[in-house]
């Protein structure tokens, strides 16, 4: 891999870990990757970190848990966000997510919203601090319907780029969105 390529993904990862924090209940804990409910099954990642944050506010509870990983030609940031017993979620558009997330400069060239493995998918290219832009794909999965109210138990999202010089094969979204592990399913 090129040192612009390392400098490019590690400029990322740094964009990933000063957003983190900022979660509107603080900071996360750094934590062990096996301790969340989600996680990659065969991402052959050169660098993975998790992070976990609990939250109450008046009489509801969320918990929050994340991972990034690279490799030499990629990177994935995936989210799960667990309401409480009194809360719930509303489920969002992956491009809302994505652009959320703090992590790109610009976004552009958004495709139609598709499905994979029951999320939702929206194709874009995404450039980051580097000024490079990336071959990306945003994914957002909400689940457990709450009855008592209009959204969702849990919601899984995040984005994943590919440094190839093509958009993203719907074959590669396929694979990618049925690696990421949901233990709380």
């Amino acid at each position: 891999m090129s040192a612009s390529a390392s400098r490019r993904w590690l400029g990322a990862l740094f964009a990933l870990g000063a957003m983190l924090p900022a979660i509107e209940s603080g900071a996360a804990d750094d934590i062990d990757c096996k301790e969340i409910d989600i996680g990659l099954e065969s991402y052959a990642a050169i660098n993975m970190t998790c992070y976990s944050d609990h939250s109450r506010s008046g009489e509801g509870s969320s918990t929050w848990e994340s991972l990034y990983a690279f490799d030499r030609q990629s990177l994935i940031f995936a989210a799960h966000a667990q309401a409480g017993i009194r809360t719930c979620l509303t489920a969002q558009e992956p491009k809302e997510l994505a652009v959320g997330t703090g992590v790109f400069v610009s976004t552009t060239a958004w495709g139609d919203t598709f499905k994979s493995e029951r999320f939702k998918v929206r194709r874009f290219e995404g450039t980051l601090e580097s000024g490079e832009a990336q071959h990306c794909f945003a994914f957002s999965r909400p689940s457990d319907k709450v009855s008592r109210c209009v959204g969702f138990r849990h919601m899984l999202y995040g984005f994943y780029c590919d440094a190839g010089t093509s958009p993203i094969a719907e074959s590669r979204v396929d694979e990618v969105l049925g690696d990421i592990r949901r233990d709380y399913e």
